[in-house]
């Protein structure tokens, strides 16, 4: 067994037996140590299915802070991380800036991230729309660009 299996193998049963520490083991990091401890869980989840939904706790637990270092993850490790990080920002309050954030960081012309590229424009067109709604017609025009 390879060292790297084995550590993988020992996050995804500690974190299975104790999910609680999910919050606080992930929660507030910076974009490399966030990389990092994706990209375990991420290879964890190539081989064993207890770590998806560990994926989708560890998204859940921080999505604003966690979903850019994520994307590389899905591009340069797994690309089921994709579908995982689709349904948290679709189903997740996210602030509009983040949204903004996430898909500027989003790569131009690649399918790795079609979903999460799908659920990102499909929450912004909401804020967008729900915003226009909100204008007198008059100031409508004005917003549109």
């Amino acid at each position: 067994m390879y060292p790297g299996r084995l550590a993988e193998h020992l996050v995804v049963s500690e974190l299975t037996a104790q999910p609680g520490l999910i919050p606080a083991l992930f929660r507030g990091l910076d974009g490399p140590s966030a990389r990092e401890a994706l990209t375990v869980l991420g290879r964890a989840a190539l081989s064993d299915p207890a770590a998806a939904p560990l994926l989708a706790a560890v998204l859940a637990a921080d999505l604003e802070q966690l979903a850019i270092p994520a994307l590389w993850v899905a591009v340069e490790t797994n690309p089921g991380l994709d579908r995982l990080i689709a349904e948290a920002i679709a189903t997740q309050p996210i602030p509009v800036q983040a949204l903004n954030r996430i898909a500027a960081a989003l790569p131009g012309h690649s399918l790795a991230l079609a979903a999460t590229a799908s659920a990102v424009l499909r929450r912004l067109a909401r804020v967008s729309r729900d915003h226009a709604g909100s204008l007198e017609p008059s100031r409508r025009v004005a917003a549109d660009p």
